[in-house]
């Protein structure tokens, strides 16, 4: 598979995947209501904004300990 057929599969993927979860969330509403709906999304955004800050923080830890090696080495 080449290169641009591989950046096509995940350009069709990604469009599928937020077709999906547009067609789930619209019968969500239906079924549960949109402030249950809702409330679903502001968890699920809160978990990636937690999991976000903690790339962030390993992230710095990381740079920090590496130029703390790069320092005893020079």
């Amino acid at each position: 598979m080449t290169i641009k057929q591989m950046a096509a599969l995940r350009v069709a993927l990604f469009l599928g995947s937020a077709i999906a979860v547009g067609i789930v969330n619209t019968v969500a509403i239906n079924y549960f209501g949109l402030a249950t709906v809702g409330l679903a999304w502001s968890v699920v955004f809160l978990c990636y904004a937690v999991k976000f800050v903690y790339d962030v923080e390993l992230a710095k830890l990381e740079s920090r300990n590496s130029l703390k090696k790069l320092k005893e080495l020079g």
